[in-house]
């Protein structure tokens, strides 16, 4: 049986997505840079179990939060993990576009208290 690892709150490689993390700033970046810092280190399951360990910062949202390790988790792999963050989002620029959520969400949907608080699946395209 493979040892659980520890929750890793501050995993990142740039002090914005650290303080991210620390409820000082969870904004579109902070959601795509944490997520891709965890991804490159971790599997899915043991980034979004991270990502749950987060969700008491008070601007957390947790499907924004999921939602986006789910995308930057196929973009990494569709085209394998960047060497860092920047060249990533360079090589997946919808990624950048903080409205690409709403392929996949209504305003309406992502708006919800429920949404804030736990994930909650698409109501448009599957993620």
């Amino acid at each position: 049986m493979r040892a659980r690892r520890a929750p890793m709150l501050l995993p990142m490689d740039a002090g914005d997505a650290r303080d991210g993390l620390r409820g000082l700033g969870w904004d579109h970046r902070a959601y795509l840079r944490i997520a891709f810092s965890l991804l490159r280190e971790r599997s899915y399951p043991d980034a979004v179990a991270c990502l749950r360990g987060a969700s008491s910062a008070q601007a957390f949202h947790a499907t924004l939060a999921l939602a986006w390790a789910r995308l930057v988790d196929a973009a990494i792999a569709s085209s394998g993990a960047a060497a860092d963050f920047e060249s990533f989002l360079a090589a997946h620029p919808e990624l950048g576009d903080a409205g690409h959520v709403f392929l996949h969400y209504s305003p309406e949907r992502i708006a919800s208290r429920r949404a804030r608080r736990e994930f909650v699946l698409p109501d448009r395209a599957p993620l």
